[in-house]
């Protein structure tokens, strides 16, 4: 139980919905939820409306107030702006009890996992959740002297900042590595090397998961499996790991080996992470595809890196099926073209981008562990 007396988020801020109609909003500095970064609620952007671009009303903020994002709650878009504008109906201006309460404070209130799990929880609509302005201001909280609130936000504040700088060296290292591979291989569209070109079932074996089926388990053979979720681009998120069946012929069948690589079926089509066994008896589920190399011919980074390039120039054009949501089949992820380079000009990359990947877990740790201190002095106070 906090040692300080607690109160309604109602109790030291208003939700205030100052209308601005859209006649009023030429030259108005304009902030939308897309403004904003989730987690860190950087305003990335903002926009100048001119004269008859705003067809319905907007709400005005300034520098005292808190922009809160109650569309998709989870997303956690909290931001504090330094100058006056207008923004989305989707955001809600919070202007703070100045006199009791910090407005950085109430800010890494609004940002901690707590509130976030709670706002996520109690929004409604199915497809686009909002959360209610009365649940915003019944959520209840410790109020600290002013002084101690103050402290308190700017312990948190650079704690947050260096995380911040961390993620950007992260950006940073990926950047260079993509670097690297243009200035080795060329563009991976144009192919201006000329490199030759060959088909993915001519240079690799790919499997595709197994497939859930609820009624087919019995609960004797439960093993951890990675979802599609667990995939993101060049590493992966073992923070949840659900389980399934896996008998003996299915464990030799999907069974995992070093520099194998998971491909993403569905969600983010493409999205790639090489497995360097970081988990005993981990298996993976139909949302993914396994590549396995054949060693003579690519290396599992050049691919990797060839099918991020993929996903972010041609978005896998005339391969991933998008009827109703895209996906990349089995059948056409073997179709897909890649250029093949000399196997020591591949393995030179290799190396360049496993120097990266190590560096990068370095920084991703102490990123996790200055999160560990973030939450830590969250509870304390």
């Amino acid at each position: 139980m906090s040692k300080w007396k607690m109160a309604r988020l109602g109790d030291v801020l208003t939700v205030e919905k100052v209308t601005v109609l859209p006649e009023n909003t030429t030259s108005a500095l304009y902030v939308g939820l897309e403004h904003i970064a989730k987690n860190s609620g950087e305003i990335v952007s903002t926009r100048t409306l001119v004269d008859g671009e705003i067809k319905s009303a907007k709400l005005a903020f300034d520098n005292r107030h808190i922009l809160y994002g109650k569309l998709r709650p989870n997303l956690n878009k909290v931001a504090l702006p330094d100058f006056s504008g207008v923004c989305s109906t989707d955001i809600y201006p919070l202007l703070i009890n100045e006199a009791i309460a910090d407005k950085y404070y109430i800010s890494s209130v609004l940002r901690h996992k707590n509130f976030v799990s709670y706002a996520s929880i109690h929004a409604h609509g199915a497809n686009l959740p909002r959360v209610d302005e009365k649940i915003i201001t019944a959520y209840r909280i410790p109020l600290p002297p002013l002084d101690v609130q103050r402290k308190i936000a700017v312990t948190l504040d650079t704690v947050a900042e260096i995380i911040r700088l961390r993620k950007k060296q992260l950006t940073e290292l990926d950047l260079l590595v993509k670097s690297r591979f243009i200035e080795m291989f060329g563009n991976p569209v144009t192919n201006d090397m000329g490199w030759p070109v060959r088909r993915l079932d001519q240079i690799a074996t790919t499997r595709l998961g197994k497939m859930l089926d609820a009624k087919q388990q019995t609960g004797d053979y439960q093993y951890k499996y990675l979802a599609n979720f667990n995939v993101q681009w060049f590493r992966f998120d073992f923070s949840k790991l659900n389980t399934m069946d896996f008998d003996e012929a299915d464990r030799a069948e999907f069974a995992l080996e070093a520099g194998d690589l998971l491909v993403c079926e569905g969600g983010e089509v493409g999205r790639t992470a090489i497995w360097k066994e970081e988990r005993e008896n981990c298996f993976f589920q139909k949302a993914l595809h396994r590549i396995r190399c054949n060693s003579e011919i690519c290396v599992p980074e050049y691919i990797a890196w060839s099918m991020y390039f993929k996903a972010y120039t041609t978005n896998f054009d005339g391969i991933a099926s998008s009827a109703t949501i895209a996906h990349l089949p089995g059948v056409k992820l073997k179709t897909l073209m890649f250029q093949t380079p000399p196997l020591d000009l591949q393995i030179r990359f290799a190396s360049f981008a496993a120097q990266a990947d190590k560096s990068k877990f370095v920084i991703q740790q102490a990123i996790d562990e200055t999160r560990m201190l973030f939450g830590s002095l969250m509870s304390e106070y």
